[in-house]
C-alpha cells in the first residue's frame, strides 16, 4: 500500500434530502433516518417516491442578481454546496478586489463539475416561453437561456464565486460523474496544472416529465410501499429500481504540499482510482461485470492495495435488479471470497435517494467520515440481503478496521469509477 497519496481531500459538503453537511447526513444515516417522500407525477393512480432538498437549504441572495435571474434549481444547488463549501474552511467568495480566495493565484485554481442532466430547469422555462410566444415571449421570458442551458453554465458560476481561472472542465458520466470528476481533478493536481481543484456533481430532475422519462426506462422502483422510506432497498431481495433524488455534492483536492502551506486540514488522501466503460448497452450492466470489474481493479492497483488493506467499501448500491447482484459478484471477484465477507459494505442510497451526479462524492464524503470515526452506517431497509456471504451492514452500525475505503459508481452509458481512499496524517 503506498503511503503519499497522489492527492489530499482538503474539504467535504453535501446537499442532500437529510441535510446540508456531511456530520448531519451521517448521524441521520446511523439512526436509519429517509429524506424520502411522495411526489404526485399528474396522473390518476401515478406516484413517485423521491429525495428532494428543503428549500430553505438553498440559498439564493448570496448570487449575483444575474444568476438569481437565469440560473435553474440545479445550478443552485451547485453553487450553494460550494458556498458552503468555502465557509466551512473560513473563505468568502471571490470579489473583483480579491480573486485569490484560496490564497494563490486564480490560474492555480481549477474547477471540474458532473451533471447528468445540465440545467435542464432553464430549457423547459425557455421551451415553454417561445412555445407560447416566439421569439418575442423568449427574449421577455428567458432572454439568456442559450447561454444558461449549456451544460457547462454550471462550472462556468462556479468558478466565478471561487475566482478560479485555472481548468474548467465540465463532466457527465451520467450517474458516475462526480466520481469521475474527483479522478480528474487529481489528475490536474497531479500534472501540475493547478494546485487546487473544487469537484463534484448536482442534478436536479424532480419534475413529471423527467420521472417519467427514467421510470419508462425501467430502472425506478414500484409503488407498492406504504410509506416512501421503504422504496429504496439496496441488496435486499424486494428492490424493485432506484429512487430518483435532487442533491448536490462537493470536494475540494489539492496537493500535499498545497494544503500544508495553506494549514487546511487533511481530511483523507486519494490513493487510487480507476475508470472504465462497459462498451455495451446504455442503460443495462454488462453481464460478466468486466467493465466495473476494469475500474475498482485499476483503483487498487494505482494505490498499491491488497484486499486486506480494505476497510470499507462504499457501494454504488442503486437498488436496481440488475445492479446490485452484479456489483457484489464483481466486488467478490476482485477482492476473493475471504475479503468479501470480511469487508463491510455500507450504501447511502437506501436514506436518500440516488442524487445522480452527485452519488458519487456524497458517497466519498461519508466514506471518509466512516473512516475517520471508524464506523459505518446501517444499510436501511435491507431487510432480505441478496448474497448471504456479503457483508452488508444492517441492522446497527459497526465499527471498521484501520485501512482505506473502495469507493465505485456507475451510470447509464457504461461508465463506471472506482477510488481508494486513506486517512493521511497531518503532521507529516
Amino acid at each position: 500500500m503506498q503511503t503519499d497519496p497522489r492527492s489530499v481531500i482538503t474539504g467535504t459538503t453535501v446537499l442532500t434530502p437529510l441535510g446540508n453537511s456531511v456530520p448531519k447526513l451521517f448521524e441521520a444515516l446511523i439512526a436509519k433516518d429517509s429524506g424520502l417522500t411522495w411526489f404526485d407525477c399528474g396522473e390518476e393512480e401515478d406516484r413517485s417516491a423521491v429525495g428532494a432538498v428543503a428549500d430553505s437549504l438553498i440559498e439564493v441572495n448570496g448570487f449575483p442578481p444575474r444568476v438569481r435571474r437565469h440560473a435553474d434549481r440545479s445550478a443552485l444547488l451547485a453553487l450553494t454546496v460550494v458556498s458552503q463549501l468555502l465557509h466551512d474552511i473560513g473563505i468568502t467568495q471571490a470579489t473583483e478586489s480579491n480573486q485569490e480566495t484560496f490564497g494563490v493565484a486564480g490560474t492555480r485554481v481549477g474547477v471540474v463539475w458532473g451533471s447528468s442532466s445540465g440545467t435542464p430547469g432553464v430549457t423547459q422555462k425557455a421551451f415553454s416561453a417561445f412555445n407560447n410566444g416566439g421569439k418575442q415571449t423568449l427574449k421577455r421570458k428567458s432572454p439568456l437561456s442559450g447561454v444558461y442551458s449549456s451544460p457547462s453554465a454550471t462550472s462556468a458560476m462556479i468558478a466565478e464565486i471561487i475566482g478560479a481561472r485555472g481548468p474548467n472542465i465540465t463532466i457527465n458520466t451520467e450517474c458516475a460523474s462526480s466520481t469521475t470528476a474527483v479522478a480528474l481533478a487529481s489528475m490536474i493536481v497531479e500534472s501540475g496544472m493547478a494546485d487546487i481543484v473544487i469537484c463534484g456533481g448536482s442534478d436536479s430532475t424532480l419534475d413529471a416529465f423527467s420521472l417519467a422519462q427514467v421510470n419508462l426506462l425501467g430502472a425506478t422502483h414500484s409503488t407498492k410501499h406504504k410509506f416512501p422510506s421503504q422504496c429504496s432497498r439496496p441488496f435486499d431481495l424486494d428492490r424493485s429500481g432506484f429512487v430518483a433524488a435532487e442533491g448536490a455534492s462537493a470536494v475540494i483536492i489539492e496537493s500535499k504540499a498545497s494544503a500544508k502551506a495553506s494549514g487546511r486540514q487533511i481530511l483523507a488522501g486519494l490513493f487510487g482510482y480507476g475508470m472504465s466503460t462497459n462498451s455495451g448497452h446504455l442503460t443495462q450492466p454488462d453481464q460478466d461485470g468486466a467493465g466495473l470489474r476494469a475500474s475498482l481493479v485499476a483503483s487498487l492497483s494505482m494505490a498499491e492495495a491488497e484486499v486486506t488493506d480494505i476497510a470499507l467499501y462504499s457501494a454504488h448500491g442503486t437498488g436496481t435488479i440488475q445492479n446490485d447482484p452484479l456489483e457484489l459478484a464483481v466486488l467478490e471477484s476482485v477482492l476473493g471470497k475471504t475479503q468479501f465477507r470480511a469487508t463491510p459494505i455500507q450504501a447511502v442510497k437506501a436514506n436518500i435517494g440516488h442524487t445522480l451526479a452527485a452519488a458519487g462524492t456524497v458517497e466519498i464524503a461519508v466514506a471518509i467520515e466512516s473512516l475517520r470515526r471508524c464506523l459505518t452506517p446501517p444499510i436501511a431497509n435491507c431487510e432480505s440481503p441478496i448474497n448471504a456471504d456479503a457483508l452488508l451492514v444492517r441492522d446497527s452500525p459497526r465499527s471498521l478496521k484501520n485501512g482505506v475505503a473502495l469507493s465505485c459508481s456507475s451510470g447509464f452509458g457504461g461508465s463506471n469509477a472506482a477510488v481508494v481512499l486513506g486517512l493521511v496524517s497531518n503532521e507529516d
